[in-house]
């Protein structure tokens, strides 16, 4: 277990630190809430580092509960996020927490950062623990986490080893930090070039006319080809944050029945998909371009192939918010609450923007830049995350 280092000993977790409960204080006390003392729940153990929280305790709220100290190691040990990860923390200041979570204050004569990214690289031994609290929550076993062994080298070289960790951690949150200002810049240009309040002129430095609208249906039209001879057998689905994916990657299994796919839909690549289920990041439904080789679709979906020159801007309108009023205003919501009730005829009269062809493609040679950039931070950050991944399995499982 762990380098080899002729000092190092190995103890139980318990034995490495004092483990203590949380709690939540009356919700109908306001007495007790809105303060400066951090309460720490399930949804703020997102991040290894913890700074902040969405909730606050005053000093009369937090006198209630046990507080653990600065360089407290969190761990969630109730909720349904346990049957696929255990989420970890290391808090930079005093903090209370609630019943779900336990917090452990490491004993001085070891490193609370290398004990809490060794408890990290044990997260898959430490799932095989978690068990059903009922109602599909799941519970992790205190005496079974306190008896999980932590290999301890000398104080000097824990430190240095969480020193060497934490530099990793650095970087990466570097990273996401770059990749979300690239992300917030986009959203916001995006904002001003399809609203025209920022235009490009034209290489003669000229003014590009004004923009006109068009109907969907006199630039793009609607692909209802079928499956009907069972030649295609990769089932698709349109995913609000992650595109046209496969299927099978999406949902870690296959959804559809291979006897069914007759009356799927054929989508080329290069087609777009209109999924009409609505979700946190998709008010409306989201319309993806296919960026994959041919698949087939569930007849869900409504697919179109767009006949334009620059198929591009539209990818881009696709990704913004312009088009949703106009969704809502059709939509019957007299549904299903969680889907879009939108005749064709009416997604097919969605107005669009024309732009001169020439802007169509500055706006969205300008926007894919941006594209580009922000996948590849989101390239290095997986990259970044697998090599923490390899050190935290190398040195500790």
């Amino acid at each position: 277990m762990g380098i080899a280092h002729e000092l190092a000993t190995t103890l139980e977790l318990d034995s490495v630190g004092a483990f203590i409960s949380g709690g939540t204080p009356e919700k109908d006390r306001p007495e007790y809430w809105d303060g400066v003392v951090p309460w720490v729940t399930a949804r703020d153990l997102k991040q290894f580092q913890l700074s902040e929280t969405g909730l606050s305790l005053t000093s009369a709220g937090a006198e209630r509960l046990r507080i653990a100290p600065r360089n407290s190691i969190l761990i969630l040990v109730r909720g349904m996020t346990l049957f696929k990860d255990i989420p970890v923390a290391l808090i930079d200041r005093e903090m209370a927490f609630n019943q779900d979570i336990k917090a452990i204050i490491v004993d001085p004569k070891y490193d609370a950062r290398f004990v809490a990214y060794q408890i990290v690289a044990k997260k898959n031994q430490i799932l095989g623990l978690v068990d059903s609290a009922g109602h599909g929550t799941g519970r992790l076993d205190t005496a079974q986490l306190k008896s999980i062994a932590i290999w301890l080298p000398p104080l000097p070289d824990q430190k240095k080893i969480a020193a060497f960790l934490g530099a990793v951690d650095e970087k990466l949150n570097g990273l996401r930090r770059n990749h979300d200002l690239l992300a917030d810049y986009k959203r916001g240009v995006m904002q001003q070039l399809l609203s025209q309040k920022l235009r490009f002129k034209s290489d003669d430095g000229s003014a590009f006319p004004d923009w006109e609208v068009r109907e969907l249906q006199d630039i793009a039209e609607r692909c209802t080809a079928k499956n009907s001879k069972l030649t295609i057998t990769r089932v698709l689905t349109n995913s609000a944050v992650q595109g046209v994916v496969d299927q099978g990657d999406y949902f870690d299994k296959d959804i559809a029945n291979a006897e069914n796919l007759g009356g799927y839909y054929i989508v080329e690549r290069g087609d777009f998909v209109y999924n009409p289920r609505i979700s946190e990041t998709a008010p409306v439904g989201p319309i993806k371009r296919n960026n994959l080789e041919t698949g087939v679709m569930s007849p869900l979906y409504l697919i179109f192939r767009m006949d334009v020159e620059c198929i591009e801007f539209f990818a881009q309108y696709f990704d913004s918010s312009f088009w949703h009023e106009y969704l809502k205003s059709v939509a019957n919501y007299g549904a299903r609450h969680d889907r879009m009730a939108i005749t064709t005829s009416d997604f097919m009269s969605m107005p669009l923007p024309w732009p001169d062809p020439d802007e169509q493609r500055k706006i969205a040679d300008f926007l894919s830049a941006l594209d580009t950039k922000i996948d590849a931070t989101a390239e290095q950050i997986i990259q970044t995350e697998a090599f923490k991944k390899g050190l935290l399995q190398k040195m500790f499982v």
